[in-house]
């Protein structure tokens, strides 16, 4: 189990881009297919949705939401799962690993907001997953991309921040 400190990124694609490999290593470890192999053990495996929401809603309400002490701090997913709490970029990582696990396609997306001058602050990570079929839901986006939001308590799995009261983080 990992916990790392003091990585530095050029900009937030590429600390997008370090998360989400992070999580395709992770996708690979032991535990983390254990722990997939038990949300999808009760579940049709033809229901491709079910399995999806049964994983969202295990690390949004199983992985409590921590913000990280004094610098950014990255775990690797055993780590993140066996301690039961993370920030986004854990909670987003952990969700990943586990979704491509079960051969989902699923990736971290990275959060901007635009400042006044027309510039974008990277705020937020999330992650987002589809699977056949996704692209008829209601909330797909783009190819049927489908937005994980994992620290906000009443998030459902299409729910963007901007749509989620975030009076309560989970």
């Amino acid at each position: 189990m990992i916990r790392r400190r003091g990585i530095t990124f050029a900009d937030w694609q590429e600390k997008a881009r370090w998360l989400d490999g992070a999580a395709q290593d992770d996708a690979r470890r032991p535990y983390v297919r254990e722990v997939a192999r038990w949300i999808a053990i009760g579940i049709d495996p033809n229901n491709r949705e079910a399995i999806a929401r049964a994983i969202f809603a295990l690390v949004r309400d199983q992985v409590r939401y921590i913000p990280d002490p004094d610098s950014e701090e990255f775990s690797d997913s055993d780590l993140i799962l066996h301690g039961g709490y993370g920030d986004c970029d854990d909670k987003a990582r952990v969700f990943v690993a586990l979704a491509r696990s079960l051969r989902f396609d699923a990736a971290i997306r990275p959060v901007l907001s635009r400042r006044t001058d027309g510039a974008d602050d990277f705020t937020h990570v999330q992650a987002v997953i589809r699977w056949p079929g996704s692209a008829m839901l209601p909330n797909a986006g783009r190819a049927g991309w489908i937005t994980a939001e994992l620290i906000l308590a009443s998030a459902q799995l299409g729910d963007e921040v901007a749509d989620v009261p975030s009076d309560r983080l989970k």
